[in-house]
């Protein structure tokens, strides 16, 4: 009986080794063509949203912003946006009793901030609402960074991610 097992756990061994096979590397954005006049489309859709004084560098291949320094207006559009939202889940005006501001957690403003930003992004208002937070990272001063990743069905989608 001992023979039989070891024979039948060989037999297994041998016929899912034989059964494995490499599987074909796809990589689309590897072999894209750059999208033409990423920089023109770009400064117009961020026009207004981005600091004037810094350049929004713009990745050649998709047309969207690898980075931007926000503007004063664009800041202050998604601090708004994550105090209605954080005031709508409670329940409460967009104010304390007190008179003053909710408190935000990093990733209700950084994801308000995302939506500000969505459509140089060519992103739909449920991809930012569906965004994962996968890290925070606060040093306890300085900028917060808040990194979102795309899953679907609970599959990260590969170099879906924003900062």
């Amino acid at each position: 009986m001992k023979k039989l097992a070891s024979l039948c756990a060989l037999a297994l061994g041998l016929s899912s080794a034989a059964q494995a096979r490499k599987l074909p590397e796809i990589d689309v954005v590897a072999n894209a063509a750059p999208a033409r006049s990423a920089r023109a489309a770009q400064t117009r859709s961020v026009q207004g949203l981005a600091n004037p004084a810094r350049e929004v560098q713009v990745h050649e291949r998709f047309g969207v912003p690898t980075f931007l320094w926000a503007s004063r207006t664009a800041s202050a559009s998604g601090l708004a946006a994550a105090r209605a939202t954080v005031s709508r889940r409670a329940g409460v005006s967009s104010a304390s009793p007190a008179g003053a501001a909710l408190p935000l957690l990093p990733a209700d403003a950084a994801r308000a901030h995302l939506g500000v930003f969505a459509s140089a992004y060519n992103l739909a208002a449920a991809d930012v609402n569906d965004a994962t937070v996968t890290h925070v990272h606060d040093l306890g001063r300085g900028g917060i960074i808040v990194q979102f990743q795309q899953t679907i069905d609970g599959i990260e989608v590969f170099r879906e991610q924003a900062r």
